[in-house]
């Protein structure tokens, strides 16, 4: 499909960002159709299923069925705030709803963070949450 010509810098921002973000919305409607094929599949079949039928492994499987399933992620999904990587939405998709919320108030999420970044993010708030259930 060819695409109209854009004239102005505008419309250039508004076309790439609407399509730089239909990738955000196919990592959720993907990984929704992920979830309905592996009830589909079925526990046992699912790790061989996605070897034989998909264009992409287990563990990517896996992340995105995650990004879907996780509410904090789809309540932001349209504003905009969130990084346009499935490995990187993943590690986010893992932590907590408060501390990713906490994260967010914080600006500690970006679209342009990276992997390694809510990696550490993961960490830190991991180690804050066991200083605060380890003093009892």
């Amino acid at each position: 499909m060819e695409r109209k010509p854009v004239n102005s810098d505008r419309n250039f921002v508004r076309e790439v960002d609407a399509a730089w973000h239909k990738n955000l919305d196919g990592f959720f409607r993907t990984g929704g159709i992920l979830l309905d094929a592996r009830k589909h599949v079925g526990h046992g079949s699912w790790k061989k299923w996605v070897s034989k039928n998909l264009p992409f492994g287990y563990d990517t499987a896996n992340r995105l069925c995650k990004i879907a399933e996780c509410d904090h992620l789809r309540k932001v999904a349209h504003e905009q705030l969130l990084p346009i990587c499935y490995t990187t939405l993943a590690i986010l998709a893992d932590l907590p709803p408060q501390d990713f919320q906490f994260a967010l108030e914080s600006d500690d999420i970006s679209p342009d963070m990276s992997r390694h970044d809510a990696y550490m993010l993961g960490k830190r708030n991991a180690k804050a949450t066991c200083r605060v259930s380890c003093r009892g």
